[in-house]
Parts: C-alpha cells; structure tokens; sequence
C-alpha cells in the first residue's frame, strides 16, 4: 500500500512538471507571437534582409547584432557608435553605426522598441566581433514596444537566410 502510494505520489510529480513544462512553452510561444511550428532556428537566430540577427530573449527583449555575412562583407570592423539607451526607436531606425577598414554600415530596429543595453564586452573592444560567431556578436539589448507576430516581418529562419545570400 505504502509503494503503490508512493508510486502514485511520482507519477502525478511528473505529470505536474510535464505539465508544468508544456504551458510554460505555450506561453512562450504565444507571448512571442513566433508560431514557427514545425521549424528550428539555427542557435535561435533569425535574420533580416538587411543582415541584421535577432535572437529572443523572453517574450519583448531582443538581443540586436549582424550577420557572419555582414561581418565578412565589411571586413574587419574597427569602430562602433551605438545610439542612446532608453530612447525610443521605430522599425527600421538606425541604431548602430559600424565602421571597418572597408565600408561603413548602419544596424536597423526590426520593431518598434528601446534600446536597453549595449554589450559593453564589444563597446570596449569592437575588434573581438570579427571573430565571434553570430550568437555571441549582438551589439544591443532591445525591448519591444509592442507584441509582434514574425509574420508580419520579412526575417528569415537560417536556411532561408542562406537561400536568399546566394539571390544577392
């Protein structure tokens, strides 16, 4: 009597966490909004046209960086001027400022937000950007103004990204 209670004690443990578990992830889902069922992110990155990543962090922050692509294109990047904390953007916004040997570029928002943060790591030594991977080489902490829903944005999961470089 005492095992079969016991055992009945585990079982329901587990199911509370599994259940635990699933709604959690539900909620993550639709507190993003992704619905991308079906679909992995390559270390949970998508990408914009503009060779911008994207990377969630909870349901309205975003860490903002570039692409290897945009990294290799400008070369070695020697210079950052990343805009202003707790100041409010639109979509599309410049909110970065990237120079290399080669070119300068702009990062854009791709939503409405505010920056939150920079990564001090690279405002201290840009050069270390040129050779970390994509995860690893965000530039800025956003937070969305509003909920979004990826459909409604032209970003790419990995293996469209890749597709569209060789259009380019």
């Amino acid at each position: 009597l005492v095992t079969n209670n016991l055992f009945r004690s585990l079982l329901y443990i587990l199911y509370t966490m599994l259940r635990s578990i699933v709604n959690c992830s539900k909620k993550i889902t639709s507190g993003f909004k992704l619905k991308i069922h079906n679909r992995s992110l390559y270390n949970g990155i998508l990408y914009t046209k503009n060779h911008e990543t994207i990377q969630f962090i909870n349901e309205n922050e975003i860490k903002i960086g570039i692409s290897d692509y945009a990294k290799e294109t400008l070369t070695e990047i020697v210079y950052t001027d990343m805009y202003d904390i707790d100041t409010e953007y639109e979509k599309d916004d410049t909110i970065c400022i990237l120079e290399s040997i080669k070119a300068v570029a702009e990062v854009h928002t791709p939503f409405d937000g505010t920056i939150i943060n920079h990564n001090q790591d690279l405002l201290d030594e840009i050069e270390k950007i040129n050779k970390l991977d994509e995860k690893n080489s965000w530039l800025i902490k956003y937070k969305l103004l509003n909920d979004i829903n990826i459909k409604d944005f032209e970003l790419f999961e990995h293996k469209t990204y890749l597709e569209f470089l060789k259009s380019i």
